[in-house]
Parts: C-alpha cells; sequence; structure tokens
C-alpha cells in the first residue's frame, strides 16, 4: 500500500465523517467521537487539512447541492 497505518486510518475516519456529515444532523462533537477522533476540534483541525473546508461548511455545501432542484433540460 506504501502508506503508513495512522495515515490510512485517519483517512478512514475522514471518509466515516463526511458520511455522517452528508446523512445526520449529528452535532460535531458526536460525529469526532463516533469516527474515533477525540474531540471536535481535532475533528475540524483534520477535515479541514484533508480536504480544505471545515466540516460545518462541508455540511452546508452538501445540503446545499442536495437539496437544490434539478433543471428541466
Amino acid at each position: 500500500m506504501g502508506v503508513p497505518p495512522s495515515t490510512w486510518l485517519l483517512t478512514e475516519r475522514l471518509d466515516a465523517a463526511k458520511e455522517l456529515l452528508e446523512l445526520t444532523d449529528l452535532p460535531m462533537q458526536q460525529i469526532a467521537l463516533r469516527t474515533g477522533l477525540r474531540n471536535a476540534d481535532s475533528l475540524r483541525k483534520h477535515f479541514s487539512a484533508a480536504f480544505g473546508v471545515s466540516p460545518s461548511r462541508y455540511r452546508q455545501d452538501f445540503l446545499r447541492t442536495e437539496l437544490r432542484p434539478t433543471e428541466n433540460v
């Protein structure tokens, strides 16, 4: 694989956090705990570093995109 185990694990945790942000309205602290991160601050730090956007902004943008009506072609 070529990736250190700690990097792989963090990636898995952040992917799980993305899914929870998309599918639930859980608070950041709960998402952090469910994905194995220490707290909401740790989630924000790692998520922002990995994806270039905060978890709350990611959720807002995702919901805005998902709720946008489809255009008729």
